[in-house]
């Protein structure tokens, strides 16, 4: 016997879901293109320099150094790479 809101907490579940996807992708997106804006021609056109000049990296010039050093970029583009994976794992796993 099924009751009148088991199909409005499916449809609430998938589209939990798909936010879930959908936020994780972006944020991997984020993440693998924000260390490298001011190297891609057309992020540094649309973003700004959202790495290097945000409010820390201003402030503060050890952080800035910090955040300049490329192993920094290469790890936080590598996180943006496993959320990007965890996001289409997510995807295919609904099918």
């Amino acid at each position: 016997m099924s009751f009148w809101w088991s199909k409005h907490l499916l449809l609430w579940r998938e589209a939990a879901e798909i936010v879930t996807v959908a936020f994780g992708l972006l944020a991997g997106l984020f993440l693998v293109m924000a260390p490298w804006d001011r190297h891609v021609p057309f992020l540094s056109a649309v973003w700004q320099g959202i790495w290097d000049n945000n409010y820390f990296a201003v402030r503060c010039t050890g952080v800035a150094a910090v955040m300049a050093n490329p192993f920094l970029k290469g790890a936080v583009t590598g996180l943006g790479l496993v959320n990007i994976l965890i996001a289409l794992y997510l995807l295919v796993g609904r099918r």
